[in-house]
């Protein structure tokens, strides 16, 4: 009888965590089709031709992989570090999952996870959605 209650409860996190990510892409693509921030300058657009540089695919799909690997402090640091000789800017990333949780400084919001398990996994949530709906756009060759 436990184990079914285990199981179950695994289950209904998995669909919430599921619920979340739904929600969440329908907010990425909404900020990714309107892409300015407060100040007027586009997120992850490219002026040329508006599309997305291709290295912003690697910089989501590695998202994840950093914060297993670095934690999610520093993975947000990593991100958020503007001088990084990235080739593209990683920090509109953190922009972007700042809008999806309407949120105002990311990192500041996550130094909170160590007491609140939930912040870290709507972080995560928001990342996965974010490359979800990145899948649906153009990229730059």
């Amino acid at each position: 009888m436990d184990m079914a209650i285990l199981k179950l409860a695994s289950w209904e996190k998995v669909n919430m965590n599921k619920k979340k990510i739904e929600e969440y892409i329908r907010v990425s693509i909404s900020i990714l089709d309107n892409p300015k921030d407060k100040h007027g300058k586009y997120f992850l657009r490219n002026k040329k031709d508006d599309k997305i540089p291709k290295e912003y695919k690697g910089y989501i799909n590695s998202f994840g992989a950093t914060v297993i690997n670095s934690g999610l402090l520093a993975t947000i640091a990593i991100y958020d570090n503007k001088s990084s000789g990235s080739e593209a800017d990683k920090s509109q990333i953190i922009r972007i999952l700042e809008k999806i949780l309407n949120k105002d400084d990311l990192f500041n919001y996550a130094k909170e996870y160590k007491e609140n398990m939930s912040i870290k996994r709507d972080i995560i949530n928001a990342s996965i959605a974010l490359k979800l709906a990145l899948r649906t756009y153009e990229f730059t060759d």
